[in-house]
């Protein structure tokens, strides 16, 4: 009898630690920020090969959920929503030329170009 009240009371105890752990964790999602990626048109020719390169670097959702933009015209790439390691990861990746974080810059505001 005290062993089973022992083994409910442990299963209870693992159960409680379990759902703490998963609620401290920081969300990928929370962490995540645009960057503007360029990329090399002769590797890159599509919106689906943007996806298949971000498929490499995503691991948390779908990289539809991540792509926000594809660039075909004055240049070749793309924007995506990103955590700090996947854009540090897809500056490896062959046919990336550059992995930059986006910045919003406003015209009625003076003290936005100094930062």
């Amino acid at each position: 009898m005290a062993s089973r009240v022992l083994s409910i009371f442990f299963a209870i105890w693992v159960c409680v630690y379990s759902i703490k752990a998963v609620e401290s964790s920081p969300s990928p999602q929370a962490s995540r920020k645009v960057y503007i990626v360029l990329t090399d048109p002769t590797v890159y020719k599509n919106c689906n090969d943007f996806l298949s390169v971000l498929r490499k670097v995503i691991h948390y959702s779908p990289p539809n959920d991540a792509l926000v933009y594809c660039y075909k015209t004055a240049i070749y790439g793309f924007a995506a929503r990103l955590t700090d390691e996947e854009a540090n990861e897809l500056r490896g990746e062959k046919g990336i030329q550059k992995v930059q974080e986006s910045k919003l810059y406003s015209i009625g505001d003076p003290n936005s170009f100094n930062k």
